[in-house]
């Protein structure tokens, strides 16, 4: 959970190299050992006429070029999953009409779309992003998971089956069981066991941190073909049957360099299958590219903010190169650029040092590279497609409200039955007739509403209120950023939605993103009025409708807190509460964005002179389709006269200590097993020792299940990555008084409770 102290990074780009270049390449090592396997998937995914080496090639120059024409700090450059399913009726549909090969014209739609991303960049429209629903974007990324899964499940278990629709190709799977190729399935079902349960193991063993989870699937494959041997074409015996395998079950490629011999063929340029194909491409490199350049915004622990419309014309711009030398087209992209902050990236140079170490190994490493089994490929693109169209996403919709479920399903089904841009119209009609039905007015007025939503800006006590009138969803979210930015960053705002008569999904995860940029500039935000209205969910980004309705409901859980809070006469509060000030000072969520927090117990230690919080908060880890959401019950400590030194401290065994010496050197007691069983870690190294008396050292050793971490005038302590039980707060709270008591006769002994440090 520890981080590197934040440095004032230097705006001069040689200046941030001189300064990080040792944490850029670093993360760029990682990333770059994720984006070969990716690259090289995503290629042979696209289709037999698509050069295996094409997804390598956008991915190097994503890193070379696109690095100094974008704005994006620690973002990611190179090609896309989710373009997989354009790539594969693209090439497909483009041969059918030409004369020439699929893939020279595919290229040429590539530099189209490049260009139209480009010029959309330069008019300043990257604004239109926001426009899409949240949730018909999440069925359409679904839908494109869904035909990753169909298209390279078949190679995976190597049925035999041939190209078909990704319905299909589902329908075929039962019938194709049969025709498992035994000994190219156990390589697939090898690799995805690693892919599955390197997530479960990465927090438990921390060099698992150091290996990304799909460089160990081709690690792990390796091995199968001198096994198998596949380097020959011949029957393997295995589970009673007879097995063809050989030289065609591992990736068949050359020389970078054969790539760069294809040139775009623009014979078509004048039909209209090219445009729609060219459109198709611009589409979802446009979907994937600006929500994930705002999702690495919010893992950014510098919080920088990305110029959109600059790094649309970046990728634009490296999409017309890539598709002129044979590459695929450069998008940014979430999980690599997760990946890239997580592992200490600083600058922009860690995108360019991702891309040269790419060029490095494909052209040193081409041999090994031939090595790698189609299977081991497909079974990470299998695993991708899963991620996209996983029960957890649809949990996860599920909890905003089943009318969001209704929008992903019938976007998905749409998509899939039709093409990609159906699909979008059509998750755009059914979210507005789903509005429409909600809000139970004349269609007429709704569609007025729509048009003119009212905003009154007024000033109150130094702070803006926003009032919000009329129908407030994505189709006019404009409007409203517009209000927004009139008011600028930095400000104390409220936006009141009592007398808006919807309020959808999409506009509510506008506002949260607002809320942490606000943040970022010292404002604070909240939204009142949303407790008169009517949802479907409890979620607090659910559609919101009026008339009013409340709801008395407490859980179980809930009521054991309202009883605690009784009997200890402490306050207690089970509603949402947006404002997430008061977390944003603790390191442990400077990269783990707080969704929201409910369920607060508040009380004082009143002779200790200080307040306490006790409150249940869901939180992000990663962001867009790297997210991971998480929960905990944490306690928050506020001192009135004094100030803690800048600390955390967790268990941690020796080998983790081990590893993290490579991120960042740990402070040493006199008390050596003190040392050897936590991790201590600050920014000043003497105040820390010094905070840290025989009298807390011996505390914190006989209880030594909390992680804590101390800044300025507050603690934060919590224990587990989900909610408390009654009886666990119970227990956080005594533990957490028991931590202030020693911390406060400590200060005192030294005479600084009026002098705060």
């Amino acid at each position: 959970m520890s981080k590197t102290p934040l440095l004032d990074l230097p705006k001069n780009s040689l200046k941030a190299l001189k300064q990080s270049w040792r944490h850029d390449l670093i993360a760029a090592i990682s990333v770059s050992l994720v984006a070969l396997p990716l690259g090289l998937g995503i290629s042979i995914a696209s289709g037999s006429a698509v050069p295996p080496m094409a997804g390598v090639i956008s991915a190097i120059i994503g890193g070379l070029l696109t690095t100094f024409i974008r704005s994006s700090h620690v973002g990611i450059n190179g090609p896309g999953a989710g373009l997989v399913g354009v790539s594969l009726v693209g090439v497909v549909a483009l041969s059918e009409i030409g004369d020439g090969n699929g893939y020279n014209y595919y290229m040429a739609a590539i530099m189209v779309a490049g260009a139209m991303q480009a010029l959309m960049g330069l008019v300043k429209w990257g604004k239109y992003g926001d426009l899409l629903p949240a949730s018909v974007v999440r069925g359409v990324l679904a839908a494109i998971g869904i035909i990753i899964f169909a298209s390279q499940i078949h190679i995976a278990l190597d049925t035999g089956f041939g190209k078909a629709s990704a319905i299909d190709s589902l329908i075929a799977l039962p019938a194709n069981f049969s025709n498992i190729n035994w000994p190219i399935a156990i390589i697939a079902i090898v690799s995805l066991a690693i892919l599955i349960v390197h997530p479960l193991f990465i927090n438990k063993l921390k060099l698992l941190h150091y290996i990304p989870a799909p460089m160990l699937v081709l690690l792990a494959s390796i091995p199968f073909v001198f096994i198998f041997n596949l380097n020959s074409e011949h029957t393997v015996t295995l589970f009673n049957g007879e097995f063809l395998v050989g030289p065609g079950n591992l990736i068949q490629v050359s020389n970078i360099t054969d790539s760069f011999n294809l040139r775009p063929n623009f014979d078509l340029i004048g039909t209209g299958r090219f445009w729609a194909i060219s459109f198709s491409v611009f589409l979802v490199s446009t979907i994937e590219t600006i929500p994930s350049s705002k999702a690495v915004d919010k893992l950014d622990p510098y919080k920088r903010v990305t110029d959109l419309n600059k790094d649309l014309i970046g990728t634009g711009l490296s999409t017309i190169v890539s598709g002129f030398v044979g590459g695929l087209p450069v998008i940014t992209v979430i999980v690599r650029s997760s990946l890239n902050i997580n592992h200490g990236a600083r600058t922009k140079w860690s995108n360019f040092f991702h891309g040269l170490i790419l060029l490095a190994l494909v052209f040193f490493l081409i041999d090994e590279i031939q090595m790698v089994p189609l299977a081991a490929l497909a079974a990470i693109l299998v695993f991708t497609g899963v991620k996209l169209a996983s029960p957890k996403m649809f949990r996860d919709t599920m909890k905003m409200g089943y009318e969001q479920v209704v929008i992903v399903v019938f976007t998905i089904l749409t998509t899939l039955q039709y093409d990609l841009k159906t699909g979008l119209v059509a998750g755009i009609l059914i979210t507005l007739l789903i509005h429409l039905v909600k809000s139970h007015i004349p269609i007429n007025l709704f569609f007025k509403y729509l048009r003119k939503p009212q905003y009154i800006i007024s000033n109150e006590e130094r702070k803006t209120i926003l009032k919000v009138k009329g129908i407030s969803n994505f189709s006019n979210i404009l409007n409203l950023s517009t209000q927004l930015d009139n008011i600028g960053y930095g400000n104390d705002v409220i936006i009141d939605f009592s007398q808006a008569r919807l309020v959808d999904h999409t506009v509510l995860e506008v506002l949260k993103d607002w809320d942490d940029k606000n943040a970022n500039k010292g404002g604070s935000f909240d939204i009142v009025g949303l407790d008169m209205h009517v949802t479907t969910s409890n979620h607090p980004l659910s559609l919101h409708v009026l008339p009013p309705k409340s709801s008395l409901f407490l859980s179980k859980r809930q009521q054991h807190l309202k009883d605690l809070s009784a009997r200890n006469k402490w306050s207690f509060d089970p509603n949402v509460v947006w404002t997430k000030s008061r977390f944003r000072m603790f390191r442990m969520f400077e990269t783990r964005p707080i969704e929201f927090s409910k369920n607060r117990l508040k009380g004082k230690f009143k002779t200790l002179k200080a307040s306490w919080e006790v409150c249940d908060v869901t939180f992000d880890e990663g962001a867009f389709l790297a997210t991971e959401v998480h929960h905990s019950t944490v306690a928050l400590v506020t001192f009135e006269y004094l100030q803690v030194p800048s600390f955390e401290i967790e268990k941690e065994g020796w080998f983790g200590r081990i590893l993290d010496l490579a991120k960042r050197e740990e402070i040493a007691f006199s008390d050596q097993q003190f040392t050897d069983d936590f991790s201590v870690k600050g920014s000043n190294v003497l105040r820390v020792q010094q905070f840290f008396n025989d009298a807390l050292i011996e505390y914190l050793t006989i209880n030594n299940r909390y992680h804590i971490e101390g800044t300025k005038n507050g603690l934060l302590v919590f224990k587990n990555y989900r909610f408390a039980s009654a009886e666990e707060v119970e227990e956080l709270i005594s533990f957490t008084r028991g931590l202030v008591v020693l911390i406060k006769q400590e200060y005192a002994k030294l005479d600084l409770i009026k002098d705060p440090i």
